[in-house]
């Protein structure tokens, strides 16, 4: 069986779905000029926003052959092989270093600090389920 649909439409919701939900959100300061200024001293508010497209890429597209039509999802799927699109982004704004993983144009998950073996996986076109994905976070080092 094959769900891939056109790579510019799985592509474009990959990239609407990352920038508008699933990367995390930029915390920065922002000075109140007015405020500041009546106060005599420099006045911030806290702020948030979404990533702009300069400070996200997309790093791997490729398409990947599953077991069954729930694809790297897991749980209830018809039992023929199945292929469709896995798409990579990842984060490059200073802000973090997460990756996320879709499959058919789907979130499937994030990785907070990737690992080498999730860019091996990805470089090899064979990334791992959404069950298994915990492989691919990076073992912080105890003090």
């Amino acid at each position: 069986m094959n769900l891939i649909n056109t790579p510019i439409e799985t592509l474009s919701e990959c990239i609407y779905d990352a920038q508008h939900v699933n990367l995390s959100v930029i915390h920065y300061e922002s000075k109140q000029w007015h405020e500041s200024k009546v106060r005599g001293e420099d006045v911030f508010e806290h702020k948030t926003r979404n990533p702009r497209k300069d400070e996200f890429a997309v790093v791997a597209m490729f398409p990947q052959m599953w077991g069954s039509t729930a694809l790297g999802f897991g749980g209830i799927g018809g039992s023929s092989m199945t292929t469709a699109y896995t798409v990579v982004i990842k984060a490059q704004n200073g802000h973090s270093r997460e990756a996320l993983v879709y499959f058919n144009g789907i979130f499937a998950y994030r990785i907070s600090e990737p690992n080498e073996l999730f860019w091996s996986d990805v470089s090899s076109q064979n990334t791992a389920s959404v069950r298994d994905c915990e492989k691919y976070e990076s073992k912080k080092k105890i003090k």
